[in-house]
């Protein structure tokens, strides 16, 4: 088949090209990403808050549901892991999950947390991809790059795109081309119809109406007689009619900040025990970063007080950097001055701003070779840390930190990489 044949065969099944991007138990995900020896567990995010707000889908199986306590987790699952949520992080794989559907469309919807649409229409002369083929591109892109699944729907219209996402759940992807509506829409029960859903739906099953083709197959007199506006609508977008739209949101160059802070026990006037907890902080700051592919050269640094005084400094490096002992040269310069020893101390944080693109740091001329070592040589450390677990390798300058951390915990005796002095 020709060139010309197949866009416009491609043209006729995709009037519009809509793709609706899912992140499956996405918070569960993202603590998976970073932790991902859990991966395969049962794992429930809400410790904070007392019930169950997410949970992998290991945890589902056991029958753990949204809003069961925590208590009875416990009790009647006891194996089941237990986390407090962190919403700064799923903010931060929010906004870079949106910055990566951005590299192929300019049409990017920002739905909520865990969902986005992209209207690719036109995409497919211009990156030489079918639609399909650009699709499982940004999934590609996003399962690897975020260390999560997602799940993509492609199909004419954002109901229908929406559908397709939800259908084959977890790690899921399904096309609706326009010639194959009416036979998906058979397999859609009307319950899950975007918009619909089980209150929605309790009207049109007593109209006989149980699954999505069963409304797509009324006439659109019927349904002008019968239902509001709001059904129309999806009655029109279930037949392939684009009436929502993708609404555009500007994709911006990501997270603008990344924060870690922790409170530590006992608290210290120990100057390098409480350094050592301001190192592991950036340490873990900078592997988000290189996680998300970011680097950053301003950054604060604060220590908290036994009375909750905050003391702290700002720093610009001359270059932007994602590996810690950059930082925390430029960090102990500041600790130093800011650091009183007649004090007790319970808390140290850092906030790395101005994030942008690993690809977009300027480089030194005369350190161009160092810094491809160093990067290798970080690739590595976050392989080993992927594999095994955080602070399996770690600065010297963390280690009174870790060792505190995980002093009731087996760990790996894998070697630091050295002091930061």
């Amino acid at each position: 088949m020709s060139t010309i044949s197949q866009n416009t065969k491609e043209q006729n099944e995709f009037p519009r090209a809509i793709i609706h991007i899912d992140g499956d138990a996405f918070f569960v995900g993202c603590e998976l990403a970073s932790k991902p020896w859990l991966k395969g567990e049962s794992v429930v995010v809400g410790a904070e808050r007392g019930i169950a707000c997410a949970f992998s889908y290991e945890a589902k199986a056991l029958g753990i549901h949204r809003g069961m306590s925590i208590f009875e987790i416990k009790k009647r699952y006891p194996k089941t892991v237990i986390l407090s949520s962190n919403y700064l992080d799923y903010g931060m794989y929010s906004n870079r999950m949106v910055q990566i559907v951005g590299r192929y469309s300019n049409k990017v919807e920002h739905y909520s947390v865990d969902e986005c649409f992209a209207d690719i229409t036109g995409m497919n002369e211009v990156l030489e991809m079918s639609y399909e083929e650009i699709a499982r591109n940004i999934k590609h892109d996003l399962d690897t790059e975020l260390g999560t699944t997602f799940s993509l729907g492609l199909s004419v219209t954002k109901v229908l795109a929406k559908c397709g996402s939800k259908h084959k759940k977890p790690s899921g992807f399904m096309v609706v081309r326009r010639s194959e509506i009416q036979n998906f829409l058979k397999n859609v029960s009307i319950g899950k119809v975007w918009r619909i859903g089980t209150e929605g739906s309790k009207s049109l099953t007593r109209e006989k109406i149980f699954t999505a083709y069963d409304l797509a197959s009324k006439s659109d007199e019927w349904v002008r007689r019968n239902h509001s506006k709001p059904i129309q609508e999806i009655h029109s977008e279930l037949n392939g009619i684009n009436i929502f739209g993708v609404h555009r949101h500007e994709v911006e160059g990501d997270q603008k900040s990344i924060m870690c802070t922790r409170t530590f026990h006992p608290f210290s006037r120990d100057p390098s025990q409480v350094f050592s907890y301001l190192s592991k902080n950036i340490e873990e700051a900078c592997a988000r970063m290189r996680k998300l592919g970011l680097s950053s050269k301003n950054f604060s640094v604060f220590i908290k007080t036994k009375d909750f005084r905050y003391i702290g400094g700002e720093v610009k490096l001359l270059r932007e950097t994602s590996y810690p002992e950059e930082i925390l040269n430029e960090a102990r310069k500041v600790f130093d001055k800011i650091f009183d020893c007649d004090l007790i101390y319970r808390t140290t944080g850092v906030r790395l701003g101005s994030l942008k693109p690993i690809a977009m740091q300027t480089e030194s001329l005369f350190e161009e070779n160092k810094n491809i070592g160093k990067g290798r040589m970080y690739d590595v450390v976050d392989n080993i840390s992927n594999k095994f677990g955080e602070h399996s390798v770690f600065l010297g300058s963390s280690m009174r930190a870790i060792l505190r951390y995980e002093k009731d915990k087996k760990k790996i005796g894998i070697p630091s990489l050295g002091e930061v002095r």
